[in-house]
């Protein structure tokens, strides 16, 4: 799934057998459809020069490009990534957008564009109606003991460009790809074998990057404050799950993932990860995240159920202040079976206390008193890793990690 950059009300979506779809308005509320463009099966797009060419890759490496996307989107050529090492099976591997929009190329992870061996950053520029231009960069990745499986541009620095591997390696670039530099992380992610992992720069600070992938028997989430130099996990409160897409929000405090597990957000205040579920997104595998600047939306791609927004002005960003001003849960863990809700002012008419399964499975739910503490008694069959939730009249106010140790 991707936004148009100029007119984001217009949504590309790539699908599994039911080809690449497309929306020119959704704006409002409620639920929109969408019309296909082209059958088969798509993903890892990019838009590039200006909003006017879209990106969208077959398996294989086949990449298909579109033109006019304002109106109706028109068949503009196809190119075919080869090479002998072609990451990701050669199934959909890697892509980055170009540093600057009005740039009409794409990043893509090779493969060598003659055929060969090697693992190489191939750079492919759209000419016009089928035609097209590759080259690539020298540094052959295949030398970490891995392929590509993620490439990412700085979008402060359009000199800089990241690169991870499948076996958890991370390199950066100062100068434009000429050289790259290899980072010292430990145990980095692993990959979903037929679509890569995920980098996202930040929007700011031309130094701070995050890497993620797979991460069960290892972290998942790693950042760096330093240009990819080192790394750091950040995995508190992100349960074991395969991390498909990043994104940060315009400020640079918030990062958000599309997870197997659903919908998550980081705080990096309070190095703390939190689940956006709810209980009314969908509990599938989400694949693919935007954030969407001109209306504050943190836009979802999920596995069979669509493309879904998140308003944030009414949920993560309220939800992360009221966490830290107005509210607490404890204990933490629960050992004895009660638990205490209390928060600075008399609870509102209606206020409830549920509780998910990290993956986002209702399991508990109780009215809370409309004073300014109420202590609750959980059923005795349940222990493990919850996310406990506050709502009022449907609407999420807090919610936190919350160990329960059975009696």
């Amino acid at each position: 799934m991707i936004t148009h950059p100029t007119n984001q009300t217009n949504i590309y979506g790539g699908t599994q057998d039911q080809g690449l779809q497309y929306i020119n308005n959704s704006s409002g509320t409620g639920i929109f459809s969408m019309t296909q463009a082209i059958s088969g099966d798509y993903g890892h797009m990019q838009i590039s020069n200006n909003g006017n060419t879209l990106w969208a890759q077959y398996p294989g490496a086949y990449f298909y490009v579109f033109t006019n996307l304002l109106s109706s989107p028109g068949y503009g050529g196809t190119f075919d990534v080869g090479g002998l090492d072609m990451p990701a099976y050669d199934w959909i591997v890697p892509t980055a957008s170009a540093p600057n929009i009005s740039d009409n190329y794409i990043y893509v992870a090779g493969g060598d564009i003659n055929g060969g061996t090697g693992s190489h950053v191939i750079k492919l520029t759209y000419g016009g109606f089928g035609t097209f231009t590759s080259g690539q960069f020298d540094f052959d990745f295949k030398t970490s003991g891995g392929l590509i499986s993620a490439i990412n541009e700085s979008k402060v620095d359009e000199d800089r460009i990241y690169v991870g591997t499948d076996n958890g390696k991370f390199y950066y670039s100062n100068d434009g790809g000429n050289t790259f530099n290899a980072a010292s992380i430990q145990n980095g992610p692993g990959v979903l074998y037929l679509y890569g992992a995920t980098i996202a720069s930040a929007n700011q600070t031309s130094d701070l990057v995050f890497f993620g992938g797979s991460g069960y028997s290892n972290n998942g989430c790693f950042m760096s404050t330093d240009g990819g130099q080192n790394f750091e996990a950040i995995t508190n409160g992100l349960p074991p799950t395969i991390i498909h897409d990043l994104v940060l929000s315009p400020d640079d405090q918030f990062l958000f993932a599309a997870t197997d597990a659903g919908p998550y957000v980081y705080h990096l205040f309070s190095d703390e990860w939190f689940y956006l579920g709810g209980n009314s997104a969908p509990i599938v595998e989400y694949y693919s995240v935007d954030y969407v600047t001109d209306y504050d939306i943190v836009r979802f791609g999920t596995h069979g159920r669509g493309i879904w927004d998140l308003n944030i002005l009414s949920t993560s960003a309220n939800l992360i202040e009221n966490d830290y001003a107005n509210w607490s849960i404890y204990p933490n863990p629960v050992s004895n079976g009660y638990v205490t809700i209390e928060t600075h002012e008399p609870m509102l008419a209606g206020a409830r206390f549920e509780l998910f399964t990290m993956d986002g499975k209702f399991v508990f739910s109780s009215g809370l008193t409309a004073s300014k503490s109420s202590k609750l008694e959980l059923p005795t069959h349940l222990n493990g890793v919850f996310i406990a939730t506050i709502t009022s009249n449907g609407e999420q106010l807090y919610n936190q990690r919350l160990v329960i140790e059975k009696n």
